[in-house]
């Protein structure tokens, strides 16, 4: 999944920006975006689960019981290499950009930059 799909869902992209703060726990995660979003937790885990997918978040579990080691404390944490990931991508925009400031508008025909003009 592209970094821009990724970010391009606001429950997705809160969860990103939490978790910018440091490691949570699920259940602190899950409080704050159905506030926020009034969406149901299993909305909240569905996104989780495509953060983790995408590689974007760790998950970090230890059983919270040793009687019962089917309850366990989950953590998410932020992967470093997701902002690194941000970073290339918006440094890549800003090229872009730079490029049509240099060339002049490319909507203009007169003034395109030379990689877009039709063939």
């Amino acid at each position: 999944m592209h970094v821009y799909e990724v970010m391009a869902h606001p429950i997705r992209r809160r969860l990103v920006e939490i978790l910018a703060l440091g490691p949570h726990p699920t259940w602190m995660l899950c409080d704050c975006v159905v506030q926020e979003f009034r969406v149901a937790r299993t909305t909240v885990h569905h996104h989780l689960r495509l953060l983790r997918a995408a590689g974007f978040v760790w998950l970090r579990w230890e059983p919270v019981s040793l009687v019962d080691p089917r309850r366990q404390n989950h953590e998410y944490s932020l992967r470093v290499e997701v902002l690194e990931r941000l970073d290339t991508e918006l440094e890549r925009l800003r090229a872009l950009w730079q490029l049509r400031l240099d060339h002049g508008d490319a909507a203009d025909p007169e003034r395109r930059m030379p990689e877009l003009a039709p063939r």
